[in-house]
């Protein structure tokens, strides 16, 4: 079933430069999506456009087969939670709790069901020690903790990952993606789109469509993409080192094609030199 569907979108916003040019791709329900291209392939524009934040200039998306239209975008966005780059951005509340409880406030949830998912992503998240500490008194790993329960909370069929990571250092981001594909597994149904240029976060990844210059340049699973390592190259995109390493080793002759992770790939190589 499709969740997300965009047919032939454009979009024209800076300054009259298309960012986004005739981009078509689906998302299945419980997928989890990773979308890379480099600084100003239009990445952040298809996230807000995913989310009803902005408008195509042209084209149709499909939220669950329903064709997004200004009428509708209130009723269609409750089904997709976001979450930004800064979470600054995001903070409404004067405490922790407050700020998580924000968006269920807005949906009329019951006070017990509310008092119920605060604890309870605050846990998930690990920020249940934090719940009256005021946001400016957070660290930045923190607060992206908070953004990201605080959208959880309001059960989201689609979870839009904006370049959620990229102001959290590598445990922050190490902690934070371990959060999203919990969520994962605790909701298989949970689609999943994450927007990023931390290409190792998109190795768990069921498809990964790549950006060029507003276009889709590629699309496929992870080992589909980045077998592609020259192509990739040139439009400033790198590889994670997991394939760096599978596509040396094939270049000169050694088949690693059944191998899915570092790990079976370290333990290979170690058999070979025994």
């Amino acid at each position: 079933m499709n969740v997300l569907r965009f047919e032939h979108v454009f979009a024209f916003y800076e300054e009259g430069k298309d960012v986004l040019r005739d981009v078509s791709f689906h998302v299945d329900e419980g997928e989890f999506i990773a979308i890379i291209g480099h600084n100003g392939s239009g990445k952040s524009t298809l996230a807000k456009l995913s989310a009803g934040l902005l408008s195509p200039s042209n084209g149709k998306i499909f939220i669950y087969d329903e064709l997004l239209t200004p009428k509708n975008v209130q009723l269609l966005r409750k089904h997709i939670g976001i979450v930004f780059q800064n979470p600054d951005n995001q903070f409404i509340g004067s405490s922790v709790e407050d700020d998580i409880a924000f968006g269920l406030e807005n949906q009329n949830i019951p006070r017990e069901e509310m008092v119920k998912r605060v604890k309870e992503f605050a846990t998930l998240t690990g920020m249940d020690d934090f719940l009256d500490k005021e946001p400016e008194h957070l660290s930045g790993g923190q607060k992206q903790r908070v953004a990201i329960a605080g959208v959880l909370a309001m059960n989201p069929d689609i979870l839009i990952l904006d370049e959620a990571t990229a102001m959290l250092d590598p445990k922050g981001r190490k902690e934070m993606m371990d959060i999203v594909l919990h969520m994962h597994e605790l909701n298989p149904k949970l689609t999943i789109i994450l927007i990023t240029h931390e290409i190792e976060e998109t190795l768990k990844a069921d498809r990964i469509i790549a950006l060029n210059d507003g276009k889709v340049f590629l699309e496929g699973k992870p080992k589909e993409i980045y077998a592609k390592e020259d192509t990739l190259r040139a439009i400033e995109l790198d590889v994670p080192f997991f394939y760096k390493m599978k596509n040396a080793l094939t270049s000169i002759g050694v088949d690693v094609s059944d191998i899915e992770d570092l790990k079976t790939l370290e333990e290979y190589l170690c058999q070979l030199n025994a």
